[in-house]
Parts: C-alpha cells; structure tokens; sequence
C-alpha cells in the first residue's frame, strides 16, 4: 500500500498512521474481499459525482490536475456540509459499492476511509473557525503501476497531489 504517502487536503495531513491518531477502524464487512480489476478513475469521480449530488451538495470546485493520471482522483467544495449530509454521504458511497474502513471525529473536523477494489479513498470535513468550509474526497489507486508511479514521481521530486 502506497507507504508513506501523504495528502495535504485542507491544511490536514492524512496519512493513517501506526500512531494513535484518533481514526477508529470500523468493524470487518462480512462481505467477500473484492478480487479482479478495480474500477477505472472515470467510474470512481462519477461516484463522487453522483454520492454528492445525491445529498444536495453543489458542483465541485474545479478539478486539480494530477501528474499521475488514473492514479489519483478527487472533489471537492467550499460550501457548507450539514451532519444529515455527512452520514447521507457516507451512506451513498457505501451504497456505491465503497466500503468503509476507519472514521474520525475530532473538533471542527470529520473524516472517513473507505475502499473499493483498489481505491482508497479518504473524505474530510473541515469547518475550522476563521477558515473557508472545505469538503474533500480523495481517492488512491493502489495498483503496482500506480505504485511503481508514485515512487518514481517521488524520486525526481516531482509533486503529484
């Protein structure tokens, strides 16, 4: 799994650490481990797409461009998320195939981790007070091309989020 890979999403590292950090893991899923294929970049920013919609949230903030392409995939908002939305989004991804792995609450921010084949995706919430209100799905493709990528990328100092 992309070892030490980090995002800096919202002033936040997120980087599930072997620290005590606050994420709770949810408990294991009873459904079978996903095998095959994962789904392609387009079919994970259409989940995001629609799970978002769905819950009366606005269009996106322009995409970001990513140096690694069909690796990376995200949304994200500078609107306000009520608590509804939040549980109603986390229950649409879910809906959508993404199983959920670990959440976090702390003050003024919310967060959960889910998967789907070999995406993992982190959703954040943040509303810290004299800070824009920032809503965040970003998503890691990990396959060992996208591996392989990563640490290429790396190597040469390039910047890929």
């Amino acid at each position: 799994m992309l070892a030490g890979l980090g995002f800096i999403i919202g002033g936040s590292l997120l980087d599930p650490d072997p620290e005590p950090s606050g994420w709770v893991a949810e408990p294991a899923s009873s459904d079978p481990l996903y095998s095959g294929a994962g789904p392609t970049v387009e079919q994970v920013t259409a989940d995001f797409d629609a799970a978002t919609a769905a819950v009366g949230l606005g269009s996106a903030a322009p995409p970001r461009s990513f140096m690694l392409p069909g690796c990376l995939a995200s949304w994200e908002s500078y609107e306000p998320v009520s608590d509804a939305q939040w549980a109603a989004l986390r229950d649409d991804l879910t809906g959508r195939q993404w199983r959920l792995t670990q959440r976090l609450k702390r003050p003024h921010t919310v967060a959960s981790s889910l998967t789907e084949g070999t995406w993992h995706l982190t959703v954040v919430y943040e509303d810290r007070p004299g800070a824009r209100e920032h809503l965040s799905l970003m998503a890691v493709n990990d396959t060992p091309a996208c591996e392989e990528a990563f640490e290429q990328a790396q190597a040469a100092g390039t910047r890929t989020v």
